[in-house]
């Protein structure tokens, strides 16, 4: 999984010191994603982000974006794509 995380997470989730909004969070749309197991759905499901963390752009754009974060001293990770939908929503590889 590319999905940035802290170096630290993984301990936490092996002690399962997980906010129990994560539960919430994956009944409401896990339904919707494929591909993952109990640790990834700790980190895709957890709830203390607030939201606003993931924004997607056209490729094409990608470059321009990139360098007015990188302006504004915000850190930014590529990790997924948009496809054409599927059976699921969201699968995650």
């Amino acid at each position: 999984m590319k999905v940035p995380k802290f170096w630290f997470l993984e301990g936490y989730i092996r002690q399962k010191s997980v906010p129990g909004g994560t539960t919430r969070n994956w009944e409401s749309y896990g339904a919707g994603v494929a591909g993952v197991d109990e640790q990834q759905i700790a980190v895709l499901a957890d709830p203390q982000t607030s939201g606003g963390l993931l924004v997607a752009v056209e490729e094409s754009s990608a470059p321009a974006f990139e360098k007015v974060l990188a302006k504004h001293d915000l850190g930014v990770k590529s990790f997924g794509r948009l496809v054409e939908r599927r059976d699921c929503i969201i699968s995650v590889a």
